[in-house]
């Protein structure tokens, strides 16, 4: 059986240990966090929910957020203006959209952010942006793409108020 003294000596030994170990997994944690945009693409299951990006129509372009590398093809296929609905009030989408702001900057894109919420999607405060977004559409005639996160629920939100100003074709980018 083991003593009160021998069990005090055991925790005196392990406690410290552990706080140091808690200490360190923390860090490491907040670090990962911190780092979200560079991190971001290569986590799977939130990699393979994104949708693909897709033609409203031949000036408008629907989908989710743009890596670099997808940022360049959107270039390389005419795109001058990315419309960001990201909620840059959530930490991890604020690191996309301050990356995405970087990437855009050097490849000579223009974004714009419009931030909505994620819930719920059709709140009036994402109407009353909605309502911006298709001004600003509708007075722009450069090539667009609208999108949010993974391309799925505030996109089509916003690319099905679109159908008033902006005839949809449906085809596949």
């Amino acid at each position: 059986m083991i003593s009160l003294k021998n069990l005090f000596k055991r925790i005196v030994f392990v406690l410290p240990r552990a706080i140091l170990v808690g200490i360190f997994l923390f860090t490491l944690l907040v670090t990962v966090l911190s780092n979200f945009d560079y991190f971001e693409p290569y986590i799977p299951p939130v990699y393979l929910a994104r949708a693909s990006i897709r033609n409203y129509n031949d000036r408008i372009l629907v989908g989710p957020y743009p890596h670099l590398d997808e940022m360049k093809a959107l270039k390389r296929n005419g795109v001058q203006t990315l419309i960001s609905l990201l909620d840059t009030s959530l930490p991890q989408e604020k690191a996309l959209a301050d990356r995405e702001a970087i990437n855009a900057s050097r490849l000579g894109i223009d974004v714009r952010f419009f931030p909505l919420g994620y819930l719920p999607v059709d709140s009036e405060q994402n109407r009353k942006t909605r309502e911006q977004i298709m001004a600003m559409v509708a007075g722009d005639r450069k090539k667009l793409y609208i999108h949010c996160y993974l391309g799925r629920h505030r996109a089509n939100f916003i690319a099905d108020g679109l159908y008033g100003i902006e005839p949809p074709t449906g085809k596949k980018h």
